[in-house]
């Protein structure tokens, strides 16, 4: 799991979920409550996902919230 600001300063934390038969997901929750969103991840593994969160940068984490979309639990297989 990471916290980073977006570019208004808002905090958001991104943590990894596994949905079904094996899908990787990026999830987005902003800190204090608000809308979930959803990104499939960039790394198609749990090791190198887990690995690419935790040293990316944080414009990378930015351009995925921008990509991400509303949650949708289904979508996620959750």
């Amino acid at each position: 799991m990471r916290t980073f600001e977006d570019v208004r300063g808002q905090a958001w934390q991104v943590a990894l979920l596994e949905g079904s038969y094996g899908q990787l997901w990026l999830v987005f929750s902003p800190m204090g409550g608000g809308e979930l969103r959803q990104c499939p991840s960039p790394a198609p593994g749990r090791a190198e996902a887990q690995a690419t969160l935790a040293s990316c940068a944080v414009a990378e984490l930015r351009a995925w919230l921008e990509a991400a979309t509303p949650w949708d639990a289904a979508a996620a297989g959750g």
